[in-house]
């Protein structure tokens, strides 16, 4: 990668931004730790002894200012590795700024400099932008919005947001996502999301207490993804697997508490336990993976189960409250499969019990006839 040039390459400067580019690297890496310590220092010390020996056949006046400036970085780098009260006062600043005036070479050193900043900020705002969509698609953000995401980024406010909508994943849902930057560094990262509930006329009309709205921190408490919280503000439950046991989350909208910290219920449910219980027609190993994992989001799934011996699509969706699974009829009606198949066992136990009754009638008659022939 070269500098924005109209004349020849500069060789020199090339690699310089190629050093420029592996420490933009390292900071991404690191945005909250990172800091030019001694290894690093030194490091850097012999990338630019490499540079200063590298042949470069025939430089241009361009490249032998640059050299110039690599040959002055290291003599200032091996001041700052091996202090002493000449070098410091050598190598302050205002001595620096004095010295480059009086050998006229400030306005080079300055352009370089400038050129070596301009090469580290832009190769960070890429880096930094891969890393915040890829955390924005870690939580279950997944439309697109590289443009606003790089626009805002370019503004280096101190922290922005803006807002997101995803209305097949997380229907009525709408959300405001935060950004903030990495203390100390110019590093952005996703820290925190709002999402409040935008029910259609239905929805208002069953709930009219009104919509629900809830902040979620990535990095404080429980971290929770984009279905999920459209689920939470929308009265469902969702669950998650944390030390090897099935836990199940819902807002308890019911009591006091301040705008977008609604205290979370924990509920006690084990799913695939009640899955085990359904008539339900047998699903591959995938198909029931996808099952469970869409009913612990908080969705509803549609099923095939055998109701009165004939298969019958139903809609279920977990409900933790009740410790059992909420089943829908085609046309959005509760039923409860206990009931029918209650009533299957006690009709198949009534049908049993006529045969039974039927059987010891035909056994008595058998048993008269036998004594009448004994009887003449």
């Amino acid at each position: 990668m070269n500098f924005a040039q109209t004349g020849p390459v500069n060789r020199v400067a090339e690699a310089l931004s190629l050093y420029a580019i592996q420490e933009a690297q390292s900071i991404a890496a690191n945005p909250a730790g990172w800091k030019q310590d001694a290894s690093g220092l030194d490091l850097k010390i012999r990338f630019y002894e490499g540079i200063a020996a590298a042949a470069y056949p025939h430089p241009s006046k361009a490249e032998r200012s640059t050299l110039r400036f690599v040959r002055h970085q290291i003599r200032r780098m091996s001041a700052m590795k091996y202090p002493t009260p000449f070098r410091r006062l050598i190598y302050h600043p205002v001595s620096i700024f004095l010295r480059d005036i009086m050998l006229q070479r400030r306005q080079g050193f300055r352009q370089t400099e400038t050129q070596i900043r301009h090469t580290m900020r832009n190769e960070l705002r890429t880096l930094n932008h891969h890393a915040v969509q890829q955390s924005l698609n870690d939580h279950g953000f997944r439309l697109p919005v590289e443009t606003i995401l790089r626009k805002m980024m370019a503004q280096e406010m101190p922290q922005f947001h803006f807002r997101y909508a995803d209305p097949a994943r997380c229907k009525n849902t709408e959300f405001v996502l935060h950004f903030a930057k990495v203390p100390g560094s110019d590093f952005y990262y996703f820290h925190s999301f709002d999402a409040a509930a935008r029910p259609d006329l239905q929805s208002m009309l069953n709930r009219p207490a009104g919509a629900v709205q809830q902040s979620f921190d990535l990095y404080a408490g429980k971290s929770f993804s984009a279905t999920d919280a459209a689920a939470l503000v929308n009265g469902g439950f969702v669950a998650h697997i944390e030390d090897g046991y099935e836990k199940w989350y819902s807002l308890d909208t019911a009591g006091q508490h301040l705008p977008g910290q609604v205290p979370l219920i924990i509920h006690s449910f084990d799913l695939e336990a009640e899955l085990k219980k359904l008539p339900m027609k047998p699903l591959s190993a995938t198909q029931s993976t996808n099952l469970i994992r869409a009913l612990r989001e908080g969705q509803a799934r549609s099923v095939e189960l055998q109701i009165d011996g004939r298969g019958v699509r139903c809609k279920i969706q977990a409900a933790p409250q009740s410790r059992a699974l909420a089943i829908y009829d085609e046309r959005g009606r509760r039923i409860t499969i206990a009931s029918t198949t209650k009533k299957n066992t006690d009709a198949k136990a009534s049908l049993e019990n006529g045969l039974r009754v039927l059987s010891d009638i035909e056994n008595t008659l058998t048993v008269d006839k036998k004594k009448r022939k004994i009887g003449k």
